[in-house]
């Protein structure tokens, strides 16, 4: 019992840091979800400008699950 309460009370670091990081950066905008989007596009346009290199993947199709129930 003791070790499901330690894995229900763990916390990943990392996890709470990006927590964090996410949680103050929409505070910044008011977490106008529009003005965060606006934000990351501005500086997605700043690193192209210093030669970062965005690369985007193909769409992947996902096979819709066949019911075994016929209507």
């Amino acid at each position: 019992m003791a070790k499901d309460e330690e894995l229900k009370n763990w916390e990943d670091p990392i996890v709470a840091e990006v927590r964090a990081i996410r949680d103050a950066n929409s505070h910044k905008f008011n977490y106008d979800l529009k003005a965060i989007f606006q934000d990351l596009i501005d500086k997605q346009k700043e690193h192209q400008a210093l030669g970062w290199e965005y690369v985007r993947l193909p769409a992947k199709r996902i096979k819709p699950k066949i019911s075994s129930i016929n209507v």
